[in-house]
């Protein structure tokens, strides 16, 4: 298992936040590897770091591995308990932040951060769904990204494409 580090600097006002990453995933790729470094990175310069995962997906697992905090969903992406289970973690944990990584992440996260009272929605974006996608998964991962931005109060794009799109 590769162990997971990244340097980070972050002005001494991060101490007092409580910081929710979303990633529902259930493989690992790039977006995962990048949570899996955030959230270590994050660890000792918040007040707490907590990765929400799918219970035994494998970011969960190589998360475990490297000491960090896992809120663990059970329910699956599609489920609509997944919200209910989302919005108790981000009211329990007090959450001031909740940063979202992937298309069913930001659908549930989002919308449990706002339920939940968390000021802080992030969005990270790690591709351009609408030209990634076709079909059927085109028109909904589009739209869902669209709605979403009604409830997110920063995005963070990960390529330099997805820096020069939201530019223009």
């Amino acid at each position: 298992m590769e162990t997971v580090t990244a340097p980070l600097s972050l002005p001494a006002t991060t101490r007092g936040l409580r910081v929710l990453l979303v990633d529902l995933a259930r493989g690992f790729g790039g977006v995962e590897t990048r949570v899996c470094s955030q959230a270590v990175a994050l660890q000792g310069r918040v007040d707490h770091c907590a990765v929400a995962v799918m219970s035994e997906s494998p970011v969960h697992q190589r998360l475990r591995a490297a000491g960090v905090n896992c809120e663990l969903i059970s329910a699956s992406r599609a489920d609509p308990r997944t919200l209910v289970e989302l919005w108790r973690v981000i009211r329990h944990g007090g959450y001031d932040i909740v940063d979202a990584h992937n298309i069913q992440s930001l659908f549930w996260g989002h919308l449990a951060a706002l339920f939940g009272g968390a000021p802080g929605r992030v969005t990270t974006l790690h591709t351009n769904y609408a030209e990634e996608y076709t079909g059927i998964r085109h028109v909904a991962y589009r739209t869902v990204a669209r709605v979403m931005r009604g409830v997110t109060s920063q995005y963070v794009q990960c390529t330099a494409i997805l820096q020069q799109q939201a530019q223009s």
